[in-house]
């Protein structure tokens, strides 16, 4: 097969596994926004730069095989999110691993005291998400949040 076959095979894999993705994101969001509201407090909206942090965070925490707040620079979720360029006040991380899907990595999140204080951060305005799997098949998951300072009418989902 020729190198420009393996691209076209490559872009059409991206384009299917694409809305899978925004799904996860999308699917978690509402969950977030569902527990945030019953609580009074406003809704969050995805931003794609938190997003990249979390992914970033979670082939990180794959590459060294185990799950961690820290990253393999010793970086913490604030430099993080500095580095792709969220102009934050306020940040939390969630991470989790194996969980297969999202109502489970949620419920488990819920269910943590640590974990859902961080979900419910009033000053809280964006979220991002990442699921990855290593090479060897162990699956991380990591929640960013964000605070701009900035107050939104975000809908639910």
């Amino acid at each position: 097969m020729s190198l420009c076959h393996l691209l076209v095979a490559f872009l059409a894999l991206i384009a299917v596994l694409q809305p899978v993705l925004a799904d996860d994101k999308r699917d978690l969001l509402c969950l977030v926004n569902k527990e945030r509201a019953q609580r009074g407090l406003p809704c969050l909206a995805i931003d794609p730069r938190l997003n990249e942090a979390a992914r970033r965070h979670s082939i990180d925490q794959g590459r060294m095989r185990k799950m961690s707040h820290k990253g393999s620079n010793g970086s913490e979720v604030g430099q993080r999110i500095t580095a792709v360029g969220f102009p934050w006040k306020e940040v939390a991380e969630n991470v989790a691993h194996t969980y297969p899907d999202i109502p489970k990595v949620m419920q488990a999140w819920v269910k943590s005291p640590g974990h859902y204080a961080n979900i419910m951060k009033r000053y809280m305005t964006h979220m991002g998400y990442a699921r990855e799997t290593n090479p060897q098949g162990m699956l991380f998951h990591t929640q960013v949040f964000g605070g701009d300072g900035k107050k939104y009418n975000n809908p639910m989902c």
